[in-house]
């Protein structure tokens, strides 16, 4: 055994844990190019720019930089920004170097399973002290969850809307952090001795390339940056998720899948999933070639609210109306984005509002109209000639009519002399006119 070389490691990464977490200086970034490769491959510019938001300095090497390890001595960060790039033998064996003086790496993968960037993470997995195997190629755009503290520190960020492909593997001593349907295509891998320093490989790099998840890029640079963040025990991807609470009625299944796996859950049943219909608290204990692992979660259920603002209506001018959505315990929206539990109204149109209760939401919405207090204008006493006619209009909005002879229409028909009348009403009131009409030869 090399206690020099081991001694010498473990004071590395002492003085990198002392650095970091004590931040006495800051951290330098070494990012090994992509744009050779392909010129639209932005993601080594990409990760300069996440890095220097964080107030650490970066410098993007060529490739040729990991055929020797020169830049070791000024470098506390190495960041292997492309999948697609070749890495012979000799500069996997660089960066095993380097991860062996105590520092990080992230290693940048691809969907093929098959590229010397993926299968250079299995091998230093393998020679650090884990396993690693690659399971396949997964085709289309998949939507990422993100799991463990790569999904809260330092930022909080839940999903990852836009993965290109990917290549899925299982190992132990590794922490999945990025899942879909029970297979995982993000690894983080903290060896088992403490003097080696950590590897962080994804397997697909247009999600970077295309500025999907900027916060996911940040917290990926934190936990190569903060050695605390880093267990050698080893991990499974045991995650039911975070406490939650439901509708009344409805269920969700929890899915503790994993390859070669057996299951126990809080009732004795032995399946990968679980269907929760009422509340209480679950667990399940998953084991593996890896070992035993376990996780809880709380579900919680509530009473869907109710809301009702009442038919559809019409005011008079001048009057308000005020809706009342209150509920306890809800929070409100409404159509104009006011968030209180009333609404006053004061003008004609569609009003709306959901009323939300612990993710439960109940929505209702009415119409209001306004009329004006009536009024009627059907015009002066007038004189025609024998033969014509006139036609009175006392039309107006949402009104009945009532003329001299008893008719109901709002226009009434003159053919002969005589004096005519009409009465006007609405909701808001009565208006009356009329006027004399004669007729000459």
């Amino acid at each position: 055994m090399n206690l020099k070389k081991i001694f010498i490691g473990t004071l590395t990464a002492i003085l990198f844990q002392l650095i970091t977490v004590n931040k006495l200086v800051a951290l330098h970034v070494a990012i090994i190019e992509s744009q050779s490769y392909l010129s639209t491959d932005q993601m080594d510019v990409k990760w300069q720019s996440v890095i220097s938001s964080m107030g650490y300095t970066s410098t993007i090497h060529p490739q040729i930089t990991l055929d020797n390890t020169a830049f070791f001595a000024t470098t506390d960060i190495l960041l292997i920004s492309s999948g697609s790039i070749a890495l012979p033998a000799n500069r996997v064996n660089t960066i095993l170097q380097f991860l062996q003086t105590g520092k990080p790496v992230y290693l940048q993968g691809e969907y093929q399973c098959s590229l010397s960037s993926n299968q250079a993470f299995a091998t230093l997995v393998n020679t650090l002290g884990g396993t690693f195997t690659w399971g396949g190629i997964t085709n289309g755009i998949i939507q990422m969850n993100i799991l463990g503290s790569f999904a809260t520190t330092p930022y909080p960020t839940n999903n990852l809307s836009y993965f290109n492909y990917g290549c899925q593997g299982t190992g132990c001593g590794i922490q999945y952090f990025l899942e879909r349907n029970g297979l995982f295509y993000g690894y983080f891998f903290c060896p088992p001795n403490p003097a080696y320093g950590s590897l962080i490989q994804i397997t697909d790099q247009d999600w970077i390339n295309n500025n999907t998840n900027d916060t996911l890029m940040r917290n990926v640079i934190k936990h190569l940056a903060d050695p605390t963040l880093c267990s050698a025990t080893n991990f499974t991807p045991t995650n039911l998720g975070h406490d939650t609470t439901l509708c009344n009625g409805n269920s969700l299944i929890l899915n503790a899948s994993n390859s070669n796996a057996t299951y126990l859950w809080q009732n004795g049943s032995t399946n990968p999933t679980f269907n929760v219909t009422t509340a209480g608290m679950y667990w399940v204990q998953v084991s593996n070639n890896c070992g035993v692992f376990s996780d809880t979660i709380q579900i919680n259920y509530v009473t869907a609210p109710s809301v009702y603002l009442g038919k559809d209506t019409t005011l008079c001018a001048g009057q308000q109306l005020v809706l009342n959505a209150t509920t306890p315990g809800a929070t409100y929206l409404w159509q104009d984005g006011s968030n209180n539990s009333t609404l006053t109204v004061t003008t004609a149109g569609t009003y709306s509002v959901n009323v939300n209760i612990g993710g439960c939401i109940a929505s209702d919405n009415i119409s209001v109209n306004f009329v004006s207090v009536p009024s009627v204008e059907i015009g002066n006493d007038t004189t025609l000639c024998e033969g014509q006619q006139l036609v009175l209009n006392a039309g107006s909005f949402g009104a009945t009519y009532l003329w001299q002879d008893g008719s109901s229409l709002p226009t009434f028909m003159v053919t002969q002399a005589g004096n005519y009348s009409v009465v006007v009403s609405t909701s808001c009131g009565v208006a009356i006119d009329n006027l004399n009409v004669n007729y000459i030869a």
